[in-house]
């Protein structure tokens, strides 16, 4: 095009820009933009924001702030643009850094985008206070009880070893929809999983303290079931339960079998048992 002596318009480069280049026809791309000028057009802010988008995928934030910083005008997706950068490569603090500047001196309202770049900072950090602080901000906004930002949340406070108030989020969710309870369960099941491995390795104090973290953030340890069914009829035993009409026979078998078991030579493996 450019041999042809076509024009090149913002629209041109924003179809680049949005493919998978290498860096280098990136910065090339940027120049040819930055030389003609389009940056500075009353509808630059989409071309500025490709720009950014650019920089980031190859981790260079600092490129990317540059441009932000010489906008003339900053859209909410510029921002979530620049928050978002900071969050993917590790820079929580520039992250929330950028997003106070933003509430400072911008009148446009935190969107969907900016929120979920930061809880996903705020689960990285694992601080409980900005978790618990980011989350009023949302409910403040009104954004709160959707559901991509119901499962990051209760995913964060998991991370941030809150699990009583990531079961609130649980609880309060307007749907309850398989990727929540993926994360619910997960949240749990961590301590569970951490506190048998401590004690298949001996490590009885870690395993003593992890069991301690569970009891205090409200965590209910579920027993162990199974199930069979006999003509019919289906019969379910639970871990220490004696409900069953016939328990007394059941147990008084079991006790049978275990016998025979340890006079065969058998000796179980039950560091690791989880009920």
């Amino acid at each position: 095009m450019r041999l042809l002596g076509l024009d090149l318009s913002s629209t041109t480069f924003l179809s680049f820009l949005s493919t998978s280049i290498l860096l280098r026809q990136g910065l090339s791309m940027h120049c040819c933009v930055f030389k003609l000028g389009l940056l500075n057009t009353y509808d630059h802010i989409p071309l500025a924001n490709a720009v950014m988008s650019m920089y980031i995928r190859y981790g260079q934030v600092h490129e990317a702030r540059a441009i932000l910083d010489s906008m003339h005008e900053i859209s909410v997706v510029s921002w979530s643009t620049i928050i978002g950068g900071y969050v993917n490569t590790g820079n929580v603090d520039e992250a929330f850094s950028m997003f106070n500047i933003m509430r400072t001196i911008s009148t446009i309202n935190s969107d969907f985008v900016v929120f979920i770049n930061l809880i996903k900072g705020c689960a990285k950090r694992g601080s409980l206070l900005e978790a618990s602080s980011l989350h009023s901000l949302i409910f403040k906004c009104g954004c709160e009880n959707k559901d991509p930002l119901d499962n990051l949340l209760l995913g964060m406070y998991a991370k941030c070893g809150d699990l009583i108030s990531a079961r609130k989020v649980f609880d309060m969710a307007n749907a309850k929809t398989v990727f929540l309870w993926t994360s619910i369960i997960s949240g749990h099941g961590n301590y569970v999983l951490m506190a048998n491995l401590y004690t298949s390795m001996g490590k009885w104090k870690e395993a003593a303290v992890t069991r301690s973290l569970m009891i205090d953030r409200g965590l209910i340890k579920a027993p162990g079931w199974s199930q069979i069914e006999i003509s019919s009829s289906v019969n379910v035993f639970i871990a220490g339960d004696r409900s069953h009409t016939q328990s007394i026979d059941i147990y008084k078998l079991l006790e049978d079998i275990n016998l025979k078991l340890a006079e065969a030579g058998y000796v179980p493996e039950t560091d690791t048992v989880k009920h």
